[in-house]
């Protein structure tokens, strides 16, 4: 849900979409992200090349896919949309 409410503020600094990534429990996911994969990324999404749009892209196409989820099932868990999302043609 706080992605559809502050989508461009979670990807505007890495401490903000690392504070993300753990509020949607992947908390893992957000400790093996390196200090140079995020130098990568912050570069990336400043210099809004296509890299940085294709980022925006796939981040709104999975937001938008959350809330039609939630639409559907408002009683949706978290763990559900995780995994209907990893099931999904958004990341394979």
């Amino acid at each position: 849900m706080q992605a559809l409410a502050h989508d461009d503020i979670i990807i505007s600094s890495w401490q903000k979409f690392r504070a993300f990534l753990e509020g949607a429990n992947f908390t893992e996911a957000a400790e093996e992200i390196t200090e140079g994969k995020i130098e990568s990324l912050e570069t990336a999404m400043k210099q809004n090349s296509s890299c940085g749009r294709d980022l925006k892209s796939l981040i709104d196409r999975v937001w938008l896919t959350m809330s039609e989820y939630r639409e559907d099932n408002p009683t949706i868990t978290d763990d559900e949309i995780r995994l209907k999302i990893s099931k999904s043609d958004l990341v394979r």
